[in-house]
């Protein structure tokens, strides 16, 4: 190998070698990012369910208020409610993000025990209205004021000379 091959070849090398040290700080770069991120959310994570180091079971109660609501507004809306529960699953993944598993095991146990909780007062409530305190049931009701007059056939001919005009119609419209 002669001088100038010599010179090519360490100079590509040294090309080579610039690319790869660009390469990893881009990647350093890039991870330390990354960890910036996760840190931060972290962080947020931690003030919002444990600002006191332990979870919150009142940030806990209040979070779990605001989705059964949602939930129920998409429910009287005519939405889904069962893929509104997968987004809110989805969004609470992302809240949780950044903490442990240990962090998240107690945050998601105690959404749970909040969960079945208001389950168990809406039971309660549903159970209360379907079953009201015998106080409330009059045990001695007076007889109405209001007289029902005895129906006369008019209503009953009026109604199928109705149902008789609309099958004619149907039947002229298929034929």
């Amino acid at each position: 190998m002669d001088e100038k091959d010599a010179v090519l070849f360490q100079q590509l090398h040294t090309e080579e070698l610039e690319r790869r040290i660009k390469f990893l700080e881009e990647s350093n770069d890039e991870s330390t990012r990354y960890l910036d991120e996760l840190c931060l959310k972290r962080n947020a994570a931690l003030e919002r369910w444990m600002p006191s180091g332990k979870v919150c079971r009142e940030t806990v109660r209040a979070y779990v208020k605001s989705e059964l609501e949602a939930l129920e507004a998409v429910h009287k809306n005519g939405g889904n409610r069962h893929q509104k529960a997968l987004d809110q699953q989805d969004d609470l993944e992302a809240l949780l993000e950044g903490l442990n598993d240990d962090e998240k095991l107690k945050i998601i146990n105690m959404q749970t025990a909040e969960i079945l909780a208001a389950d168990a007062k809406m039971k309660d409530d549903l159970h209360e209205i379907l079953n009201p305190p015998l106080e409330t049931i009059d045990r001695d009701p007076q007889p109405s004021s209001i007289e029902i007059e005895p129906s006369s056939g008019k209503g009953i001919m009026v109604v199928l000379l109705f149902v008789a005009v609309v099958m004619l119609v149907l039947f002229k419209i298929a034929s």
